[in-house]
């Protein structure tokens, strides 16, 4: 007997793919081994099947010969055939789209077809149109609809020429595409609605390795349906590039990913979590796990998947506030209490001579060497880290040689620093998993951006973030108006700081002359401060400024300032609740940056003030 199948809970690809497999092995028995998606069980009702289908309880396994499988190459997925999966005299055929899986759930096959196209009825339908074969009309439609289905009418990422011209070559034997589309279209029911709703509601946005991924739950311990469906929907609803829908059905956990990242294979991630797939679209059931569980285990494999090499400039500070060789150690004692740093890099010309140490400077203040230079008493032969070092290289080099401050070097000249206390800040948040960098980050609020703000002022942020892009600067929202989105209050007091990823990089003001050219707006400028004022057409104002340093002279005077990083401009802020900030930039739009904890804060109803100088200052 021959018996052509697929894998249980089979979807349009699975069927048309098994249709088109007949026309190759015309005296097969169709077989499904399991459950339908409820899409393609409804479906059925609405097309003359060209073939019967028989169940799998009516099929003597013993008498199986020849075993067709069309769109599963996973022994695990094909319900009770996987029981003779293996015997001597049984030949297999496999015919898939799918990436092999690994290791001992692979399937040993006299002959194997697998091509990385956008559906396995492309393999068949090409293979049927080489050897010369003919296709009814329903035939054909049957076809382009398990093609359309997985393609998303050839518009996903996977779609490939191949699928274009199976796609042609079918449309020639008489496919009709009213039909497909009457096929794949459904109506939601009332519960799917429901759990639809239950989805968008619990939208989560994460930010791994500096890639954005949803993660949606639900939970539907009674559903048997098409969660393939619903993350379809789900995507093209909000327009995510990765989308994981997790779905708690009692005893397991049952996840559907889809992604239009080539950053981000979904097959790989699923198969980590004992499922499988192709990079754009996988799947997997996770046994006796509940949701939550099933979402750590998740996003566990995401961070050991798609964390990012890190370097020295994901955690240095910058830029480095140095001191000359020649400048006496008065000088260098002043310049440490300004800044309240505890050592900085000795420089000649940019380039690190040596280490000066505040523990070094009081004590020869202490013995009356404040006339002598720096270079007198520095810490010399110290190392120095490249800009792109690794983060493992670091920790060696500061265990190794027990010193506080590692210079760091970009083109010959020092363009920042990392301390202790940097890489304590590093161990804790490897150790807990919270935050990326320097503070904590991985939150987007994209959705809350458009639950609170009108579309005409995240369309100006947006334009906000692509304008600094273009100007190798990065631009963030801050203070207030962030803590009150947190806090879902109405402000639109909008404050912007622009960082420059250069030492010597443009500032506010030059940044807001050219963002008003594309608007016509109007510019108050304050040099002294590096500050400037947009004036919109309609009276709008939004605040603009230069990441900048302040220290000051004496208490309530007016602050000598220096160009800096958001950070150590977040510093010199009042109360911590008001240090957040929201990433511009395109790449990142929408990455709440949390340094010093304000969101904690927010949660508990607590204000602390950052330092305590901040009123006397």
């Amino acid at each position: 007997m021959e018996v052509i199948t697929a894998h249980t809970n089979a979807d349009f690809d699975t069927f048309a793919s098994m249709v088109a497999a007949k026309r190759l092995y015309p005296d097969a028995r169709l077989v499904f081994p399991g459950s339908l998606e409820k899409k393609l069980a409804r479906a059925l009702g609405k097309v003359e099947l060209p073939y019967a289908f028989d169940r799998v309880k009516d099929i003597e396994l013993g008498s199986v010969k020849l075993l067709i499988l069309v769109d599963v190459s996973d022994a695990a997925r094909i319900g009770r055939f996987s029981e003779i999966i293996g015997r001597a005299d049984l030949e297999v055929h496999i015919y898939d789209h799918h990436p092999p899986p690994a290791g001992d759930a692979g399937i040993r096959a006299a002959l194997s077809v697998n091509e990385p196209y956008g559906s396995t009825t492309t393999i068949l339908a090409h293979i049927i149109s080489e050897k010369g074969l003919d296709l009814t009309p329903i035939e054909a439609t049957i076809l382009m609809a398990g093609i359309y289905e997985d393609t998303g009418f050839l518009t996903y990422p996977s779609t490939t020429t191949k699928d274009y011209e199976a796609a042609a070559f079918l449309l020639s034997r008489g496919a009709d595409l009213n039909k497909v589309s009457n096929l794949l279209s459904a109506e939601l029911t009332p519960e799917e609605v429901s759990i639809l709703n239950d989805f968008l509601h619990s939208e989560t946005t994460y930010t791994v390795g500096g890639i954005e991924v949803v993660v949606a739950e639900a939970y539907a311990e009674s559903y048997t349906g098409d969660i393939a469906g619903f993350a379809h929907r789900i995507r093209d609803i909000e327009g995510m590039e990765t989308l994981f829908v997790l779905v708690d059905s009692g005893d397991r956990v049952h996840m559907v990913a889809r992604s239009r990242s080539d950053r981000v294979d979904v097959g790989s991630i699923a198969g980590m979590l004992g499922g499988g797939g192709h990079p754009n679209a996988a799947s997997a059931t996770i046994k006796d796990v509940t949701i939550i569980q099933a979402r750590e285990r998740l996003l566990k494999v995401l961070s050991e998947t798609l964390t990012p090499r890190r370097t020295a400039a994901d955690i240095m500070s910058f830029p480095a506030i140095t001191i000359g060789v020649d400048t006496t150690l008065d000088k260098a004692m002043e310049h440490m209490r300004r800044y309240n740093i505890n050592a900085m890099p000795v420089v000649s010309d940019d380039v690190v001579e040596g280490v000066i140490t505040r523990q070094v400077a009081d004590k020869a203040l202490y013995h009356g060497l404040g006339a002598s230079p720096v270079g007198e008493l520095m810490t010399t032969g110290c190392e120095l880290v490249a800009y792109d070092t690794s983060i493992d290289e670091i920790r060696e080099k500061v265990v190794a040689h027990g010193q506080r401050l590692l210079p760091v070097e970009r083109d010959g000249r020092v363009a920042g620093v990392i301390t202790r206390t940097d890489l304590m800040k590093l161990m804790r948040e490897e150790l807990t998993g919270v935050g990326v960098g320097a503070g904590e980050r991985g939150i987007v609020l994209k959705k809350l951006l458009r639950e609170r703000l009108p579309q005409w002022l995240i369309e100006i942020l947006r334009e906000i973030g692509r304008t600094a892009e273009g100007m190798e600067l990065n631009a963030y929202a801050v203070g207030g108006f962030v803590r009150d989105l947190i806090l879902k209050r109405e402000n639109l007091d909008v404050d912007i700081v622009v960082e420059s990823v250069t030492a010597r990089g443009p500032d506010a003001i030059a940044f807001a002359a050219e963002f008003a050219k594309s608007r016509d707006l109007k510019v108050r400028t304050h040099p002294r401060f590096r500050t400037a004022v947009l004036i919109f057409p309609d009276g709008f104002k939004i605040d603009v400024a230069t990441a900048r340093l302040e220290y000051y002279k004496k208490p309530g005077s007016l602050p000598f300032i220096e160009q800096s990083s958001l950070k150590l401009d977040l510093y010199r802020r009042d109360f911590i609740i008001n240090t957040l900030a929201l990433a511009l930039n395109p790449k990142g739009f929408g990455e709440l940056i949390d340094f010093f904890g304000g969101r904690r804060d927010i949660s508990a109803k607590v204000i602390r003030v950052l330092h305590n100088l901040s009123f006397v200052e």
